[in-house]
């Protein structure tokens, strides 16, 4: 085996497996495109690797000296990782296994009401988008489109259909979820979540016959 140190802007650190003919590496940079768009103060910087497998994978660390030290550490962990032969990919981990997680880590510690109608949102995103056995990076901004349209179409507790209130309300719970996967490092990034927009409300006028009446009654009025 001959191992390269971790370096940071000057190019990728790696394992080179002789006996397999494997390269195992992570590295950090930005991304070109972006640099030139926004600038490379305010561009992202990226954690890549490339997995025993020979798939390449990336996280966004943010952006700044804070996001190049936090990309700096990942790349140093998984370099460790795939040197001791510790690592394991985690494209392979499910809905059901973050579920379990978030379920532990996050609603156990919420009060009864909160924990009752997150659990139902996410129980309701499983059902609707079908997610169950899946993978985590399955999930996409299209799978969230797909779930709040097929949501909008089920029947309410009192409408025909389900109101914009009510998928909002669990599109909210989903996106907080979604948010602690991407922190644990279940996906990549987080999917779009775009919120319905409500009904406006007609106003309501005082017509001039009951406007006539409270009129009247004005004189009655005790302050």
């Amino acid at each position: 085996r001959i191992l390269v140190p971790v370096g940071r802007r000057p190019g990728p650190a790696f394992e080179f497996n002789v006996s397999k003919g494997e390269r195992m590496s992570a590295w950090v940079k930005q991304r070109a495109a972006q640099v030139r768009k926004v600038g490379e103060d305010k561009a992202p910087w990226y954690c890549y690797w490339k997995e025993p497998d020979g798939a390449t994978r990336s996280k966004s660390c943010g952006t700044g000296a804070g996001g190049q030290k936090k990309a700096d550490r990942l790349a140093e962990k998984l370099n460790a990782e795939l040197l001791l032969g510790t690592y394991q990919s985690k494209d392979k981990r499910t809905w059901a296994e973050f579920r379990a997680a978030y379920d532990a880590k996050v609603l156990a510690h919420q009060d009864p009401n909160s924990r009752k109608t997150a659990k139902r949102s996410l129980d309701t995103f499983e059902r609707v988008a079908g997610i169950a056995g899946k993978r985590m990076k399955s999930i996409s901004s299209e799978t969230i489109a797909e779930f709040v349209a097929k949501r909008k179409n089920e029947g309410g507790r009192i409408s025909k259909k389900v109101s914009p209130a009510t998928v909002n309300r669990e599109l909210t719970y989903i996106r907080a979820a979604l948010r602690a996967a991407y922190d644990w490092e279940y996906i990549d990034r987080i999917p779009k979540v775009r919120f319905e927009k409500k009904p406006k409300r007609l106003p309501t006028f005082v017509t001039p016959e009951h406007f006539g009446k409270i009129y009247k009654a004005c004189h009655k009025a005790r302050f």
